[in-house]
């Protein structure tokens, strides 16, 4: 970088010292262009800015479009999505080059799909293949974008046939490329979401040759962690966990200490699954160790170690994880709905301990969150757990009510029969104990 630099600041010199407008202009927009690529972003605006100073008092509208397609890409960079989209749209009301509106549009759509615009990204994207139409490269570029958006979208079967649309251009383009390994990976993702766990299997494995090939071990890590993806989902667990050893092994060898993480917390899960609970806890603990950053992982870790330590009895330990998960999470707004479940696993723990008067406090509170956000199903969940700590404490009204209020919601969501009848049954013991007490009042009476 500091060489390209270093060509473009001497190229500007000699345009400066000629009295070359356009070459001067020209060498702003190559320094902003390299300072953006460097992730010096203030810097570039600033650069750029000159040059569109320049262009400006030329009349080069040509110029300008250029600019302010950079401008825009560095918009994207600082994630300022809003600013990148206004910077592509002046661009593209300036340009008459297909070329530089196939890329403007191209990078236009990408912006839009991280503001949460799906429908008006794929609007510019198919912009984008309208003028990519001589450039096959272009037009591969594109097609995985519209893959990235469909996939954003949920469209598994969409992004699909985009990725291997993406592919089929790349296959024919001479040299192996970064994205055709993305695209085979993204596509092994989405085949895997559909179901189709073999042809998931094939398009994971044409990644990884490529990434091999390539030499980039991030993609490479990436490549082996949707192996073991795939191969959880054959439930073939003992390969799923040799291909997240791998993936951890590379994160090792290029310091990726997230990456690792994540592995070790997959290598948990499947453990987790397979019964191996204190070997679980091991990979859950060494993910811990190595994120120290983010929150939101850290709280899916401590959600995980609650739920292993409440599967081996270990109900203390259980509630102290819950603890940990809540006190991290209440500091992400997005967390609210998980708060609720930490608390209501917390609370049958706590009932498991005999603690009832905190079991009910911390129902109480992952009610609370649910009855806010409108999560019936879990409103349900918390109103029949609430009501089988009143059973223990021999509170047979109060049992009595959360079973039925548990039971009303369940009636207005379909697939819970089989909930229901539990409930039923569950809510008959504190119906008998309280006609019998009823009964007894009675005869005391007479």
């Amino acid at each position: 970088m500091e060489q390209a630099l270093s060509v473009c600041k001497k190229a500007l010199a000699v345009s400066i010292r000629e009295g070359n407008e356009n070459g001067t202009a020209t060498a702003y927009g190559n320094i902003g262009l390299a300072l953006k690529k460097h992730g010096d972003f203030q810097k570039a605006l600033v650069t750029l800015r000159r040059a569109l100073e320049m262009n400006t008092n030329m009349k080069n509208e040509e110029g300008l479009a250029k600019i302010y397609k950079i401008i825009g890409d560095v918009y994207h960079g600082m994630k300022s999505y809003a600013q990148a989209v206004d910077a592509y749209r002046i661009a593209i009301d300036l340009s008459c080059v297909e070329s530089t509106l196939a890329a403007i549009y191209s990078n236009m759509g990408v912006s839009l799909q991280e503001q949460g615009n799906p429908e008006q990204a794929l609007h510019a994207l198919d912009k984008a293949l309208s003028f990519n139409v001589k450039n096959g490269k272009g037009q591969a570029h594109v097609y995985y974008n519209i893959g990235n958006v469909y996939s954003y979208m949920g469209n598994n079967s969409k992004d699909v046939d985009a990725f291997q649309k993406a592919i089929d251009i790349r296959q024919g383009i001479v040299g192996v490329h970064p994205e055709l390994a993305q695209s085979y990976q993204l596509m092994g993702d989405q085949l895997l979401k559909l179901g189709l766990q073999t042809a998931a299997w094939v398009a994971c494995e044409k990644a990884l040759a490529i990434n091999i090939k390539i030499g980039n071990e991030e993609a490479l890590a990436m490549s082996y962690n949707t192996f073991a993806h795939v191969y959880l989902a054959m439930k073939k667990y003992s390969k799923s966990v040799d291909a997240y050893q791998k993936a951890i092994d590379i994160n090792i060898t290029s310091g990726n200490q997230q990456g690792q993480s994540v592995n070790y917390t997959n290598i948990g899960f499947v453990l987790e699954r397979q019964g191996h609970l204190k070997q679980a806890l091991m990979q859950y603990n060494k993910a811990l160790e190595l994120n120290t950053q983010n929150r939101s992982e850290r709280v899916s870790i401590y959600f995980n170690i609650g739920k292993v330590y409440a599967d081996m009895k270990e109900y203390s330990q259980s509630v102290d994880a819950y603890q940990e998960a809540i006190n991290i999470g209440e500091r992400i707004s997005s967390a609210q709905d998980e708060i609720a479940l930490f608390y209501n696993n917390m609370g049958r723990s706590l009932d498991e301990l005999g603690e009832l008067e905190r079991a009910l406090c911390a129902l109480n509170k992952a009610l609370l969150i649910n009855v806010k956000s409108g999560n019936k199903k879990e409103q349900a969940n918390n109103y029949h757990n609430i009501g089988s700590v009143y059973c223990k404490m021999d509170e047979n009204a109060q049992a009595v009510d959360a079973f039925r209020k548990a039971m009303a919601i369940m009636q207005g969501i379909t697939g819970t029969d089989h909930e229901q009848a539990l409930l039923h049954a569950q809510m008959t013991k504190p119906l008998l104990k309280l006609t019998l007490r009823k009964a007894q009042d009675t005869c005391n009476m007479h």
